[in-house]
């Protein structure tokens, strides 16, 4: 009964993407209709032991067409909302100087579907924009010490699904600079060569991230949560690189650099490693490519 039911809605909703009745989007969110099988289950199970057989069967079918109400007044109304609040492009602008009391810059990016651009900035702390589709990311400035932590934060909320934008920023290269990226489906170009970059988390969904590293610090930490998606590290041939791998069914390459063999913990190092500059490497990954390439 509830599968046929079930069957039914499913049909009436192709059958109106195909007549342009719906938005073939729609889709991505039937699944905020699942609770309906459940209560679904408990009428029927009510109308076994407890109502008429005749009552349940009429719950049920009223159900799924409030369910089919639902997923009409959200094609209509709130899929609409989100799309015209993603055609309304805000940008942040974001020039923050370097102060003398600055001796580190801690900088945290959280943002959705973006195309990232990351470069190096000779003179000041942080420069650029943020181009959100009507999600206007939140900006916060501490001051910790002689740190000074940057938060670049774009929630997503249950309206504010598709979020793409552009980001471009530069990143000084007078200081020491820590930096989280927590990235969602996004096209990643970083530039870091110029940067002295001591530590550096990378938390990547489904994109494609290209990293160019460089050697201005001793000691570079980078981790690496890849979900499913491409990663291209680029590091420097004079520098040292260590690698310890926790992947799934992963790809992790080589090219143009030497490596020794991997061990029984997953750790891989080049014949460099213990030169003047060295980069760790804690790469964790699922579905996902990633390459290492020296320069």
């Amino acid at each position: 009964m509830i599968f046929a039911l079930f069957l039914i809605v499913a049909g009436i909703i192709f059958m109106g993407i195909n007549f342009g009745l719906f938005q073939p989007e729609i889709l991505v969110n039937l699944w905020r209709f699942w609770p309906v099988i459940l209560i679904a289950s408990g009428i029927m199970i009510l109308g076994e032991r407890h109502i008429p057989k005749w009552l349940a069967t009429f719950l049920v079918g009223v159900l799924f067409l409030a369910v089919l109400a639902g997923v009409f007044y959200w094609d209509k109304n709130i899929h609409h909302t989100i799309i015209n609040r993603a055609s309304e492009a805000e940008v942040v602008h974001i020039d923050e100087p370097l102060s003398a009391n600055t001796e580190k810059l801690s900088l945290t990016l959280s943002l959705g579907a973006q195309n990232v651009v990351l470069d190096s900035l000779s003179s000041g702390l942080l420069r650029g924009t943020v181009l959100a589709g009507g999600n206007k990311p939140k900006v916060t400035v501490k001051e910790k010490g002689g740190t000074t932590e940057v938060d670049v934060n774009q929630h997503i909320g249950w309206l504010n699904r598709i979020p793409e934008g552009q980001t471009d920023l530069q990143i000084t290269d007078q200081i020491p600079v820590d930096l989280w990226l927590k990235l969602g489906a996004t096209e990643l170009k970083a530039d870091f060569s110029k940067i002295n970059l001591d530590f550096l988390s990378l938390h990547a969904g489904a994109g494609t991230n290209n990293v160019k590293l460089g050697s201005k610090s001793t000691k570079t930490t980078v981790e690496i949560n890849a979900g499913a998606s491409e990663v291209k590290v680029m590091v420097p041939k004079t520098s040292g690189l260590r690698v310890q791998r926790e992947t799934g069914i992963s790809s992790v390459e080589y090219s143009n650099l030497e490596m020794g063999e991997e061990d029984s913990k997953r750790v891989r190092q080049s014949t460099s490693f213990g030169a003047v500059n060295n980069i760790e490497v804690n790469l964790k990954a699922g579905v996902s490519t990633v390459r290492f390439i020296g320069y």
